[in-house]
């Protein structure tokens, strides 16, 4: 175990010890914050950073730098709503279960805050340093990073699906099986051929069926 196993053990106990002191709404509001930051940055950060070229050196710091914005900026947004909820139940008093419970959010909430940020380390070159390589935990935390990673893609692939069936028209499409059952109908349903087109002169009838 190397230091940056104990920076990581370090940030799961601290955020553990506020949120025992938080409760568990709080906690519950927050941890959705956090989940909804991680996605929100994760599906848009690609495209976002195009936005962001004039102010990076490179794409891969441009794709950090949007990462970041998207990251932050949705936590500033749930946090505000975080405020606004717990101004309503400020009155009620936190009972030691609530307060178990929101330590639990606490430790969930610290696992994210270090696969957000084993995420981030891996686009840069420290992942070749000693730290990294010796780590105990930083590898656990890595399977789930690359596990969110490939659930955000498949989720972005279907969002970018269910807008591309938004830009069909139901009314051409209705058309299109329309004139699909006219064509259909429009088949015999058997076709007689003469009795010359058999060599036993005998008349034969070929069925077509719809």
């Amino acid at each position: 175990m190397n230091w940056l196993d104990i920076v990581i053990i370090s940030v799961i106990v601290v955020s553990a010890l506020i949120s025992l002191k938080r409760g568990f709404v709080k906690e519950l509001l927050s941890l959705i914050t956090w989940v909804a930051a991680i996605l929100i940055a994760r599906i848009y950060a690609y495209d976002f950073s195009h936005y962001l070229s004039d102010f990076a050196n490179n794409g891969k710091s441009a794709l950090v730098l949007a990462f970041f914005v998207l990251f932050i900026g949705t936590l500033v947004v749930g946090s505000l709503i975080n405020f606004i909820v717990s101004q309503f139940v400020h009155a009620v008093g936190l009972s030691m279960m609530d307060r178990f419970l929101g330590m639990a959010f606490g430790v969930i909430r610290g696992a994210l805050i270090v696969v957000v940020g084993i995420g981030l380390m891996s686009l840069t070159a420290f992942t070749d340093g000693p730290a990294w390589q010796s780590s105990v935990i930083v590898p656990h935390f890595a399977q789930v990073e690359e596990w969110t990673k490939e659930t955000t893609k498949l989720l972005s692939e279907q969002l970018s699906e269910m807008d591309m069936s938004g830009l069909v028209d139901p009314s051409k499409a209705g058309e299109a099986l329309q004139q699909a059952g006219e064509v259909m109908s429009e088949i015999p349903d058997s076709v007689s051929v003469p009795d010359d087109a058999f060599p036993n002169g005998s008349e034969e009838v070929i069925q077509v069926e719809n």
